[in-house]
Parts: C-alpha cells; sequence; structure tokens
C-alpha cells in the first residue's frame, strides 16, 4: 500500500470474534450505534458493498460514504472504488480522519498493513449467534490503550476497547470512564510498589498497605473479576449459608465448598483453644451475628430461634419502611464473642443507603487478602445488594468497599504478578430468575450472563 495515510477502525465483536449474523448486526445496542456516530461523523467511512447494503443501500449523515465494490456503479453521496488501495490513496491527502466499518474482508485487508493507527473495539460478552467471524486474536499488532467499564443493554454486557497500533501515535480514545476491575489491578500493583513487609497469624508474611477504596457500580453489571476465574458457586452458597444463620462447615462441605475447611479442623480448632469445640463448627462467626447478634453460643446444632437480634430482617424493614435512615447497619463484629469464633470477621461492617430510588452498599473490611478472599466479598457484597434490593423493590446503585490491612500473602506475589498482565473481559450481567422468599433462595435461583472470565489462578490459602 503505497499512502501513508492512517486510518482507524470501528467495529463490535463477541471474544470469539462474530461480528454478523446475515448480513446485520447480531445485537441491538442503542448506545453503541450512539458512540459509532460520535467517532465517524465529520470523517470518512469505508465500507464494502454487504455492509452498505447492510445499512438499507443508505449513505451515514455528515460523513463521506465510501464503498469497496468492482461491480457497484457511482451513486450521489457515495465514492465507489474498486480496491481498498485505490480509496486510501484517493484520500491520502485529505485532512478528514478515515475509519473502516466493515466488513470481515475490508477489516482483514486493513490489518495487512501499518496504515490502521488504532481500533474503536466494542466488545461483547454475550455468546451470541454469528454466521461471519474474525480471528479473535486479529489485533496482535495493537496493546490496549483503554477500557471502559462494562455497560449493558438489552441482556447484552459489553465495553469498549482502544486499541493502538504498537508502531503509532497516541490517538483520542473516547471513552470516558474504565473498566472497573482495573482498581483491583491497580490496587495490586500498588501493594507491589508501595507495600511494607509484615508478619501475621499464619505466619506466611505479608505486603501491606492501609486505608484504600474501591467502587462498583452495579446498575448495568455484576462485579465478578474476569481476569481469573472466580468461584461463582462458593460465592453463592457461602451467602446463603450466612442468611441462614448457619455455622456449620460440614454444610458448605457437603456442597463440596471448602473456603472453610482450613479453619475448622480438628488441629486448627485446637491451636486457637477451641479443644472443646467439634470439629467445623465454627462459633458464632458471620451468620450467627447476622441473625442472632447478642444470643449466647452454645453449638452449630443448637435452636437460635428468636434469639439475639435478626439484623437481616431489620435490614429489610428499614428499606421498605424508612429508606432514608442512616442506622441501616449490617455488623458482624462482636468483641464478647470473638474468642469463641473459629475466625474473627474480616468483612466488619455494612451499611446500605438509598437515594433516587436505588440501593448502594459500604462495607468495610479490616483484612483484605487481594490473592483469595477480595475477589470473593466483592462478589459476595454485590449478591447481598442483588438481593435485598430485589425484596425491597429497589433499584441498583454502587458497591463501595473500604478497605483496612491491604494485603497480599507472599505466597501469592508470583500468581499476582501473572494477574496483573491480563486485560478484564467484560463484566457478566446477573439475574435472579424467581420470586421466592428472601431466606428460600438457592444457588439455581441466579444466572450469570455473559461470563468468560481468562482461566482460574490457584493460590494456597493461609490458615
Amino acid at each position: 500500500m503505497s499512502t501513508n495515510k492512517t486510518f482507524s477502525m470501528v467495529l463490535a465483536m463477541t471474544l470469539n470474534g462474530g461480528i454478523g449474523y446475515q448480513n446485520r448486526l447480531p445485537w441491538k445496542l442503542k448506545e453503541d450505534l450512539q458512540r459509532f456516530k460520535k467517532i465517524t461523523t465529520g470523517g470518512i467511512v469505508i465500507m464494502g458493498r454487504k455492509t452498505f447494503e447492510s445499512m438499507n443501500s443508505k449513505p451515514l449523515p455528515n460523513r463521506v460514504n465510501v464503498v469497496i465494490s468492482k461491480n457497484m456503479k457511482q451513486e450521489n453521496n457515495i465514492q465507489v472504488f474498486p480496491r481498498l488501495d485505490d480509496a486510501l490513496q484517493y484520500y491520502n491527502s485529505s485532512n478528514q480522519k478515515m475509519y473502516l466499518i466493515g466488513g470481515k474482508r475490508i477489516f482483514e485487508e486493513g490489518l495487512t498493513t501499518d496504515n490502521c493507527s488504532d481500533v474503536h473495539l466494542t466488545r461483547i460478552g454475550v455468546d451470541t449467534k454469528c454466521d461471519v467471524y474474525l480471528d479473535k486474536n486479529i489485533f496482535t499488532q495493537f496493546k490496549v490503550k483503554k477500557t471502559s467499564k462494562t455497560k449493558s443493554e438489552n441482556g447484552i454486557n459489553y465495553d469498549y476497547q482502544h486499541l493502538i497500533n504498537k508502531n503509532s501515535d497516541e490517538q483520542q480514545s473516547y471513552i470516558d470512564e474504565e473498566h472497573q476491575e482495573n482498581q483491583y489491578l491497580d490496587m495490586i500493583k500498588k501493594i507491589m510498589r508501595e507495600g511494607v513487609q509484615k508478619d501475621d497469624r499464619t505466619g506466611v508474611g505479608t505486603i501491606s498497605i492501609f486505608g484504600q477504596t474501591m467502587r462498583f457500580d452495579l446498575e448495568e453489571s455484576f462485579p465478578l473479576l474476569t481476569t481469573k476465574k472466580v468461584f461463582f458457586r462458593g460465592v453463592v452458597e457461602e451467602l446463603l449459608w450466612f442468611l441462614r444463620g448457619n455455622t456449620d462447615g460440614r454444610q458448605l462441605l457437603d456442597k463440596k465448598i471448602k473456603i472453610w475447611e482450613g479453619n475448622g479442623t480438628r488441629e486448627y480448632l485446637n491451636s486457637i483453644g477451641l479443644q472443646n469445640r467439634q470439629e467445623h463448627d465454627l462459633g458464632p462467626v458471620y451468620g450467627f451475628q447476622w441473625r442472632h447478634f447478642g444470643a449466647k453460643y452454645k453449638e452449630c446444632q443448637s435452636d437460635y430461634n428468636n434469639q439475639g437480634v435478626d439484623q437481616i430482617k431489620d435490614i429489610i424493614q428499614q428499606l421498605k419502611n424508612n429508606p432514608d435512615s442512616r442506622r441501616i447497619i449490617l455488623s458482624a463484629w462482636n468483641p464478647s464473642d470473638l474468642k469463641q469464633m473459629a475466625l474473627p470477621p474480616c468483612h466488619v461492617m455494612s451499611q446500605f443507603y438509598v437515594a433516587n430510588g436505588k440501593l448502594s452498599c459500604l462495607m468495610y473490611q479490616r483484612s483484605c487478602d487481594f490473592g483469595l478472599g477480595i475477589p470473593f466479598n466483592i462478589a459476595s457484597y454485590a449478591l447481598l445488594t442483588y438481593m435485598l434490593a430485589k425484596e425491597c423493590n429497589l433499584k441498583l446503585g454502587e458497591f463501595i468497599h473500604v478497605l483496612g490491612d491491604t494485603h497480599i500473602y507472599s505466597n501469592h506475589l508470583d500468581a499476582l504478578k501473572g494477574q496483573i498482565q491480563r486485560i478484564p473481559y467484560p463484566f457478566p450481567i446477573l439475574k435472579i430468575k424467581t420470586n421466592k422468599g428472601f431466606f428460600d433462595y438457592t444457588y439455581d435461583d441466579f444466572q450469570l450472563i455473559g461470563y468468560n472470565p481468562h482461566d482460574k489462578i490457584d493460590m494456597k490459602m493461609a490458615v
């Protein structure tokens, strides 16, 4: 290609490369079309004949419309060239920005040169039916400049990515808010960069910083991290176990969920002075405090009905009847019970807040294990907020995560160094499929849509 003028590409694509179905876009995303208009207006849009026909053969307003076709005749408001190279050479001296907008052959031909400066990519998170595909790894000569926060429309989760040719100058990104998973990845980098080495009760050792915050928008997506696969079934089953007021670790083990196993073994309970406690009776931990705060703990099989304060029921009543209250608090920190617990609560307290009909949750966590615990905790409190919003007929707001001792265990460092090299995918959408009573849900009542994470990363839990 003899021209030295660069061009951009604008396209939407599924994570496995799908771009079209029956000569149409396989999705209807109003915001994405508005973004396409914002990017390309005033420029030169170059497309193949089938792409032009998919637009009902009508030129896009306020743009120079160029069609690549050997058979199509010149029309009013349309420039026709037999080859892409001919069009690029013709507009070589133009001051207008050029955009390749489809279809498959135009994109593939454009990428055979170094003239493509950047790509404005909409990543579709749902595996939508397509019959036209690009190689999902087609943009290997580009680097990611910016990834947007996840959005959703018509049951489809998606985000925007701006890719820059590794040999190109910087370009305008058109992305206002970055992907919210970057907060997590950036926090890992900050801990590695600024953290101090500390000893801890497990003997493993940590690198630690103090007093951090992350915010996740719940309105359009569910913040289940994508740079590694998060055990969503474990998130759901543990939260439901809390909400039932349960403290018997065997009920989780029976479902092959082992997150509390290490803290319930005979050896571990003996080591913290609970020799008389039966194995996997975890004591007055989260569920007991949530449903029976202030009651006297005996053992996990005891009946605590109508004992203590049921904080969850109280929260539901306040959200329904007094949503402007500043006292909608959930606390797991009960100093008089700490010595009886297999593990004192890490996520200590949360506050719920309603504004403009939207429910938000702020949770303070005293001890923040960024390798294993935090991805779980983000999802768990986001899920609790979803459930409360549905029960109380509220829309979704934010989850705000306030972090105390924010640390990485030394045996997680290598794994996390690999994880921070990964680029996030769109967050999934969460649907609660049924209208059961708040305490009657099971795992099967929750549906994740468009969750396409990177591979699992193994890390050993410090006990």
